[in-house]
Protein backbone atom coordinates (compact mmCIF):
# COMPACT_ATOMS: atom_id res chain seq x y z
CA UNK A 1 0.00 0.00 0.00
CA UNK A 2 0.95 3.63 -0.42
CA UNK A 3 0.66 5.92 2.59
CA UNK A 4 0.98 9.67 2.69
CA UNK A 5 1.72 11.21 6.08
CA UNK A 6 0.71 14.83 6.57
CA UNK A 7 1.10 17.32 9.42
CA UNK A 8 4.45 15.91 10.40
CA UNK A 9 6.33 19.11 11.07
CA UNK A 10 8.68 17.79 13.75
CA UNK A 11 9.64 21.08 15.27
CA UNK A 12 12.71 19.31 16.67
CA UNK A 13 10.30 17.08 18.59
CA UNK A 14 11.26 13.42 18.72
CA UNK A 15 7.64 12.31 19.20
CA UNK A 16 6.83 12.74 15.54
CA UNK A 17 10.02 10.96 14.50
CA UNK A 18 9.09 8.07 16.79
CA UNK A 19 5.63 7.91 15.22
CA UNK A 20 7.24 7.61 11.81
CA UNK A 21 9.61 4.90 13.08
CA UNK A 22 6.65 3.02 14.54
CA UNK A 23 4.76 3.28 11.27
CA UNK A 24 7.75 1.86 9.39
CA UNK A 25 8.00 -1.02 11.89
CA UNK A 26 4.38 -2.08 11.34
CA UNK A 27 4.50 -1.41 7.59
CA UNK A 28 7.98 -2.63 6.64
CA UNK A 29 7.25 -3.19 2.95
CA UNK A 30 4.80 -0.41 2.19
CA UNK A 31 5.56 2.90 0.51
CA UNK A 32 5.52 5.86 2.88
CA UNK A 33 5.84 9.50 1.90
CA UNK A 34 5.53 12.64 3.93
CA UNK A 35 4.06 15.75 2.39
CA UNK A 36 3.51 19.21 3.54
CA UNK A 37 4.24 22.81 3.09
CA UNK A 38 7.28 22.12 5.28
CA UNK A 39 8.71 19.48 7.62
CA UNK A 40 11.88 19.69 9.68
CA UNK A 41 12.51 15.94 9.58
CA UNK A 42 16.11 15.08 8.92
CA UNK A 43 16.82 13.80 5.39
CA UNK A 44 19.31 11.23 6.72
CA UNK A 45 16.68 9.83 9.09
CA UNK A 46 14.11 9.73 6.29
CA UNK A 47 16.50 7.74 4.08
CA UNK A 48 17.22 5.34 6.93
CA UNK A 49 13.48 4.78 7.37
CA UNK A 50 12.94 4.50 3.60
CA UNK A 51 10.49 7.41 3.67
CA UNK A 52 10.33 9.93 0.87
CA UNK A 53 9.52 13.61 1.27
CA UNK A 54 7.57 15.78 -1.10
CA UNK A 55 7.40 19.46 -0.36
CA UNK A 56 10.05 21.44 1.43
CA UNK A 57 11.84 21.27 4.74
CA UNK A 58 11.72 25.03 5.28
CA UNK A 59 8.78 27.03 6.58
CA UNK A 60 7.87 30.23 4.83
CA UNK A 61 6.15 33.45 5.73
CA UNK A 62 2.45 33.16 6.47
CA UNK A 63 1.58 35.07 3.30
CA UNK A 64 3.65 32.63 1.23
CA UNK A 65 2.00 29.65 2.92
CA UNK A 66 -1.44 31.03 2.06
CA UNK A 67 -0.46 31.44 -1.59
CA UNK A 68 1.06 27.95 -1.63
CA UNK A 69 -2.16 26.51 -0.16
CA UNK A 70 -4.26 28.25 -2.81
CA UNK A 71 -2.00 26.93 -5.59
CA UNK A 72 -2.11 23.40 -4.16
CA UNK A 73 -5.90 23.58 -3.98
CA UNK A 74 -6.07 24.58 -7.65
CA UNK A 75 -3.71 21.75 -8.60
CA UNK A 76 -5.90 19.30 -6.66
CA UNK A 77 -9.07 20.47 -8.42
CA UNK A 78 -7.36 20.32 -11.81
CA UNK A 79 -6.14 16.79 -11.04
CA UNK A 80 -9.68 15.71 -10.19
CA UNK A 81 -10.90 17.18 -13.48
CA UNK A 82 -8.10 15.99 -15.77
CA UNK A 83 -6.24 13.20 -13.95
CA UNK A 84 -2.99 15.07 -14.58
CA UNK A 85 -0.68 17.21 -12.48
CA UNK A 86 2.89 18.40 -12.45
CA UNK A 87 2.84 19.11 -8.70
CA UNK A 88 4.77 16.59 -6.56
CA UNK A 89 2.54 17.01 -3.51
CA UNK A 90 -0.64 16.43 -5.52
CA UNK A 91 1.00 13.43 -7.22
CA UNK A 92 1.75 12.01 -3.76
CA UNK A 93 -1.91 12.42 -2.77
CA UNK A 94 -3.04 10.82 -6.03
CA UNK A 95 -0.74 7.82 -5.57
CA UNK A 96 -1.68 7.23 -1.94
CA UNK A 97 -4.19 4.69 -0.71
CA UNK A 98 -4.58 6.38 2.66
CA UNK A 99 -3.65 9.76 4.12
CA UNK A 100 -2.40 9.67 7.72
CA UNK A 101 -2.57 12.89 9.73
CA UNK A 102 0.10 12.80 12.46
CA UNK A 103 -0.46 16.36 13.69
CA UNK A 104 -1.26 15.77 17.36
CA UNK A 105 -2.53 19.31 17.83
CA UNK A 106 -4.22 19.82 14.48
CA UNK A 107 -7.51 20.59 16.20
CA UNK A 108 -6.34 23.43 18.38
CA UNK A 109 -7.36 27.05 18.23
CA UNK A 110 -5.51 28.21 21.35
CA UNK A 111 -3.01 30.19 19.27
CA UNK A 112 -5.27 31.46 16.52
CA UNK A 113 -7.89 30.22 14.08
CA UNK A 114 -5.42 30.37 11.19
CA UNK A 115 -3.23 27.85 13.06
CA UNK A 116 -6.05 25.31 13.03
CA UNK A 117 -6.98 26.21 9.47
CA UNK A 118 -3.39 25.65 8.32
CA UNK A 119 -3.15 22.32 10.10
CA UNK A 120 -6.44 21.05 8.69
CA UNK A 121 -5.54 22.15 5.15
CA UNK A 122 -3.86 18.80 4.23
CA UNK A 123 -7.15 17.08 5.07
CA UNK A 124 -9.03 19.47 2.79
CA UNK A 125 -6.63 18.37 0.03
CA UNK A 126 -7.51 14.75 0.84
CA UNK A 127 -11.20 15.62 0.50
CA UNK A 128 -10.65 17.42 -2.81
CA UNK A 129 -8.63 14.44 -4.05
CA UNK A 130 -11.28 11.95 -2.85
CA UNK A 131 -8.79 10.16 -0.58
CA UNK A 132 -9.63 8.52 2.74
CA UNK A 133 -7.81 9.84 5.76
CA UNK A 134 -7.12 8.68 9.30
CA UNK A 135 -6.33 11.11 12.08
CA UNK A 136 -3.64 9.59 14.30
CA UNK A 137 -2.53 10.40 17.84
CA UNK A 138 -4.73 13.44 18.20
CA UNK A 139 -5.61 15.46 21.26
CA UNK A 140 -8.80 17.48 21.37
CA UNK A 141 -9.70 20.36 23.59
CA UNK A 142 -12.70 22.59 23.62
CA UNK A 143 -12.67 25.36 21.08
CA UNK A 144 -12.78 29.08 21.74
CA UNK A 145 -14.39 29.98 18.42
CA UNK A 146 -17.58 28.80 16.72
CA UNK A 147 -15.69 28.67 13.40
CA UNK A 148 -13.17 26.24 14.95
CA UNK A 149 -15.96 23.97 16.21
CA UNK A 150 -17.61 23.94 12.76
CA UNK A 151 -14.29 23.26 11.02
CA UNK A 152 -13.48 20.41 13.40
CA UNK A 153 -16.91 18.86 12.91
CA UNK A 154 -16.59 19.10 9.13
CA UNK A 155 -13.17 17.39 9.08
CA UNK A 156 -13.85 14.82 11.81
CA UNK A 157 -17.13 13.61 10.33
CA UNK A 158 -15.35 12.77 7.10
CA UNK A 159 -12.39 10.92 8.65
CA UNK A 160 -12.06 7.23 7.92
CA UNK A 161 -10.79 6.66 11.46
CA UNK A 162 -9.71 8.79 14.42
CA UNK A 163 -7.14 7.58 16.92
CA UNK A 164 -6.89 9.67 20.08
CA UNK A 165 -3.99 9.75 22.53
CA UNK A 166 -5.80 10.46 25.78
CA UNK A 167 -9.08 9.89 27.62
CA UNK A 168 -10.22 13.56 27.57
CA UNK A 169 -9.95 13.50 23.77
CA UNK A 170 -12.03 10.33 23.59
CA UNK A 171 -14.61 11.97 25.85
CA UNK A 172 -14.62 15.05 23.60
CA UNK A 173 -15.41 12.90 20.55
CA UNK A 174 -18.22 11.14 22.44
CA UNK A 175 -20.02 14.44 23.09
Amino acid sequence: MNYLVVNLYNMYNQGETLQLKGLREVLPDDNIKIAGIYSFLDDIELRRLRVKRVGTNRPGKLSHLVIKAAVLSLHAVMYRLTGKTSNDIIKAYAESDLILDFGGDTFNDRRAFYYMLGHTFPLFLALIMGKPYTIVSQSFTGFRRTASTKLAQFILRRADKIIVRDVPSRNYLDT
